[in-house]
């Protein structure tokens, strides 16, 4: 009976259902609507029967909501909720701003006329605090009614630049007052004629912008073209220059104070001469000498003419006098010319002439040895 059905999709569906499609070769035509084709795509259980499960969901005794409709018997569905203002949270006082969304459980609480009434509970994302909004279709807006605060934004129309349209008071006390109607009227014409120049001008642009609209497409596409090679002349400079300097930076645009601050920028190009070492043997110092070897010269004089003076005391049977030992040295006081030298001794005159003498000549001798080993 199955295959003498002429309906063959509703045929290979209830074959699918019992099982019988390994069994069976059914020809199914090609005149199949969307809706059939997606039939065959869904693969239905040996055990089902339509007049018992009625759906593929009743047979797995789920909802087609699955866990949305978890409480769906006590008339709440959860729903995902956009905060349509800022608001305050009661529990931890976090401020929460519009558009962040929750998971809500939606519930009828009542009806405004013929309108329902719909509140949502949800919970904090930052506590453990529930607030609840509810639809106020009385003055087309959400209110809260526990768990939160409203933030409050209000601001001028005037200084927005917006239109001021009345509220339901103003409404109210025109229709039911026609003096207070005809003195709204004559200031609503009296701005009307003010502001009746500036909107013919905007009725003039409208007018040639549509009236012209090719022309205006060509010039706007122009002006893209001349901008977007631009762009491009500048990105191939500035990729030159990030490619130099081996840095992955966005350069912002060159700017004329930039300019002058760096020609006014001076930087000093002259580089510092090498300083070349002087080459020459360690062993050859006649060529040039030293602080260090004048001063060796000067002691080793000294010390040669100090020795030659001891000696030359020492040869004398006579023991020597504090005058004689400083003029031997050389360190004798000068002597005035008022007394001159008529009052000193004659050891001492002699002693001092022959060791000025000794002392010359030793010096020039050793003077000279010194030359030779230098």
């Amino acid at each position: 009976s199955l295959l003498q059905t002429q309906d063959f999709g509703r045929a290979k569906t209830q074959g699918k259902a019992l099982g019988l499609c390994s069994r069976l070769s059914l020809t199914v035509p090609t005149e199949f609507t969307m809706g059939e084709r997606k039939g065959q795509n869904i693969w239905i259980p040996p055990d089902f029967d339509p007049a018992i499960h009625g759906s593929r969901n009743g047979y797995h005794n789920v909802h087609a909501l699955r866990e949305r409709a978890a409480k769906l018997h006590l008339g709440i569905l959860i729903i995902r909720f956009e905060a349509p203002w800022g608001f305050w949270c009661g529990g931890c006082g976090s401020h929460v701003e519009r558009g962040v969304r929750y998971n809500a459980e939606k519930k009828k609480v009542g009806n405004y006329y013929t309108t329902p009434i719909f509140a949502f509970r949800m919970k904090c994302h930052l506590c453990d605090n529930h607030f609840t909004f509810e639809t106020d279709p009385k003055n087309c807006e959400y209110k809260i009614t526990d768990g939160a605060r409203r933030k409050i934004e209000s601001w001028d129309p005037a200084a927005t630049e917006v239109i001021n349209l009345p509220d339901a008071d103003e409404k109210a006390k025109r229709a039911s007052n026609a003096m207070y109607r005809l003195e709204h009227d004559a200031s609503d014409q009296a701005k009307a004629k003010k502001a009746k120049p500036a909107v013919e001008q905007l009725l003039d642009l409208k007018h040639d912008t549509t009236r012209r609209d090719y022309e205006s497409n060509a010039q706007l596409r122009r002006q893209f073209r001349t901008e977007k090679r631009r762009l491009k002349k500048l990105k191939e400079v500035d990729d030159q220059l990030k490619a130099k300097a081996s840095i992955d930076l966005d350069l912002v645009p060159e700017h004329m104070d930039d300019v002058a601050i760096a020609q006014a920028t001076t930087f000093q190009t002259a580089q510092r001469k090498a300083v070349q070492p002087k080459i020459g043997s360690v062993f050859s110092r006649r060529r040039q000498g030293t602080k260090a070897a004048k001063i060796n010269a000067i002691t080793t004089a000294k010390k040669a003419m100090l020795k030659t003076a001891r000696r030359q005391i020492r040869d004398k049977s006579s023991k020597p006098t504090k005058a004689s030992l400083r003029s031997s040295l050389g360190l004798a006081r000068p002597v005035s010319a008022d007394t001159g030298t008529q009052n000193q001794p004659a050891d001492v005159k002699e002693t001092r002439n022959q060791t000025g003498a000794g002392l010359v000549g030793d010096y020039a001798s050793s003077s000279g040895d010194e030359s030779d080993n230098s």
